[in-house]
């Protein structure tokens, strides 16, 4: 079973500005075609397995913005389902530990940009 990679994408001028993170936010996840979806948006459903390992990593679309990760919560952190911890660098990772269960886990991802937090909520659907 393969590690999941997601990558946070923020456009922190625009974010900024608005004072909006929403339409600011772009989220990809490396499963491909095996199921996740809404992709590129701020509400990817990523689907994962009981035991895999997730990974979390917040860029912005410019090089030189400012954004990182900086906590998560919801249901799928406090149901303790999977709870990210950092691992490096502006890495964050996780475990899913469903325990032979399955469903839907809403969580949201708290961030930093240029000394601003925002937060959005996507989901983990475990299958």
């Amino acid at each position: 079973m393969k590690k999941i990679k997601i990558l946070v994408v923020i456009d922190a001028l625009d974010a900024l500005s608005t004072s909006s993170i929403k339409n600011n936010v772009y989220i990809v996840d490396s499963n491909q075609w095996l199921g996740s979806w809404q992709e590129g948006s701020c509400q990817l459903h990523t689907v994962a397995e009981d035991g895999q390992f997730i990974s979390w990593r917040a860029t912005g679309i410019s090089a030189a913005s400012q954004v990182n990760i900086i906590a998560f919560s919801g249901d799928m952190v406090t149901q303790s389902i999977c709870t990210p911890q950092q691992s490096g660098e502006g890495i964050w990772e996780g475990r899913v530990e469903v325990r032979g269960g399955s469903g839907r886990y809403p969580y949201k991802i708290s961030v930093d940009v240029e000394g601003r937090s925002f937060s959005f909520s996507p989901y983990l659907d475990v299958q």
